[in-house]
Parts: structure tokens; C-alpha cells; sequence
């Protein structure tokens, strides 16, 4: 019970409530099953995922490799649990800053999900977005594209076209055709993500939050100010009133209205909003 609590915890993001259940089903588990148990496999997957998501990745890379340590053992290759394994293992390595390691972990699980699955399914989809977010990280664009566009693809044929999974890999391809100085080509990508995420989560939610700025601040980088206005507005009032006035988020959407505004030619508007980011910051 307190691992699928805390599991579930976990996924709406209340990591302090989430974190000392795992740990306890973790330790109890531990306890009560054999050595190479996949119970503990799988609380020690969710808690790594948890660790990795608050930063704290020499805990995560732990249990992680515990995790992946009992699977490959119980269950052998290739096997869509040990392939599920290797790629948020290579996401932990990705955020630590091992891109080496990432790519190699990317590669074998990309390896594991093209043998277990047809070309066309959502698994592959998703291994395909996270290997071209490892790619872009380690300047490999064009190849990164490629696999973001192959992401794509599939989930367009075999998802409904109002997925909430589908929002990944779209807004992936569009942040990088952006940072191509491609503002034009993102835009409708960026809308889609944004109309994807306002469909599946509460309007607080993080996700919405940086949906709304990066259809903001593709339209500012566009010059199309007015309408980049009310939706960069709404991201900062929806961060600060959920994740309050310093957090990190916030103080970012505070920046991009001043970005805004200075882009704009209204100073006294930048000017506000630089004020509000040297009181709080």
C-alpha cells in the first residue's frame, strides 16, 4: 500500500509525501522477498525517478542501477521492463550530465524496444524522443531532429489526436527548430503541445504553465507582441500563484516579460517587472 501511494504521490508531483512512503516499502520489501525480487525492482525504479526529479542523481543513479541490476537478471533481454529501465536510467544519466553514458543506455534500450516492438507503437515513439533529447544535448541536431520527427510520426498514426503523450516529442521538435532560429516552424507545434496539455491537466499545472511561455516567447521572438502579451502574463501569474514569487519558474517568467516588454519598446513596462525580479529574486 505505501508503494502504490507513494508511487501515485509521485506523479502529481508531492515529492515530500511521496519519498519517505517509497523508502519504507523499499526497506520492508527488502526485508520480506528474495534477494533478486522485481517488488523491489520496481520500488526502487520509482524512487530513483523521484530522486532523480528533485536532483539529488548520485542516489538516483543507486537505485537505479539496483533496479536494473534485478531485472536483467530476472527477466533477461530483450524485455520491454528491462528496455523501460535502461531509458530512465539514461534520463537520470542525461540530467547529471553524463551524455556519454546517457547515449550508451539510450542506444541499448532504443536496441531492446526496435526487437520487441513493430515500427509503429507508442513505446517506440517514446524511446525515439527521449534518444533525440540525449542527441540535442550532446549538439548532435540534425540527428536529434531525425528522431523527433520519427517520434512524431508514429504517435501521430497510432495515437487519438488528442493524447496527451503526443505533446512530447512535438514540443521537443519545435524547441529545437526554434533554437534554429526557425520561429515560424515551431509556432504551430508549440500551439498544438499547448492545446494537448490545456486538455489533459488542471490549468496550474506545470506543464500548461510552460506550454503557455513557449507559445509566448515564440511569438515575441516572431515580433508578434501583442499576442505573445497575454499568454507570457498568464504564465507568470499561474507560477507565482502556485510555486510562489522566488521560486525558479517564476522568476523565469518574470524575465521573459521583461525580454518582452524591452523587445517591445515599452520600458516602463520592463522596468516593472525588472523591479519585481530584483526584490524577489
Amino acid at each position: 500500500a505505501s508503494a502504490k501511494l507513494g508511487g501515485l504521490l509521485r506523479q502529481l508531483d508531492r515529492y515530500e509525501e511521496a519519498e519517505p512512503l517509497l523508502r519504507v516499502a523499499l526497506e520492508a520489501t527488502r526485508e520480506m522477498e528474495p534477494e533478486l525480487s522485481l517488488d523491489v525492482a520496481s520500488i526502487a525504479r520509482n524512487l530513483g525517478a523521484l530522486l532523480r526529479d528533485v536532483g539529488r542523481m548520485d542516489e538516483s543513479k543507486a537505485l537505479y542501477e539496483e533496479a536494473l541490476g534485478i531485472r536483467r537478471q530476472v527477466l533477461g533481454s530483450p524485455h520491454p521492463e528491462v528496455a523501460n529501465t535502461l531509458n530512465s536510467y539514461a534520463i537520470m544519466l542525461e540530467r547529471s550530465g553524463d551524455l556519454e553514458g546517457a547515449l550508451t543506455a539510450f542506444a541499448e534500450a532504443l536496441a531492446q524496444f526496435e526487437e520487441l516492438f513493430d515500427e509503429a507503437h507508442p513505446q517506440l515513439a517514446a524511446m525515439y524522443h527521449n534518444h533525440g533529447q540525449t542527441l540535442k544535448g550532446a549538439g548532435q541536431l540534425d540527428e536529434a531532429r531525425s528522431y523527433f520527427e520519427r517520434s512524431v510520426a508514429i504517435q501521430d498514426e497510432v495515437l487519438d489526436t488528442d493524447h496527451p503523450n503526443r505533446a512530447h516529442p512535438l514540443g521537443a521538435l519545435a524547441r529545437l527548430l526554434q533554437e534554429e532560429g526557425r520561429p515560424g516552424e515551431a509556432l504551430p507545434l508549440f500551439r498544438e503541445t499547448l492545446r494537448l496539455r490545456e486538455l489533459a491537466y488542471e490549468p496550474d499545472h506545470r506543464y500548461v504553465t510552460e506550454s503557455l511561455y513557449l507559445v509566448g516567447d515564440c511569438l515575441r521572438q516572431l515580433g508578434r507582441f501583442d499576442e505573445a502579451e497575454p499568454l507570457l502574463l498568464r504564465s507568470f501569474e499561474l507560477s507565482r500563484d502556485s510555486r510562489g514569487i522566488e521560486s525558479g519558474s517564476t522568476q523565469s517568467a518574470l524575465q521573459r516579460l521583461v525580454s518582452l516588454y524591452q523587445d517591445w519598446d515599452r520600458p516602463e513596462s520592463a522596468e516593472q517587472y525588472e523591479e519585481l525580479l530584483e526584490t524577489t529574486g
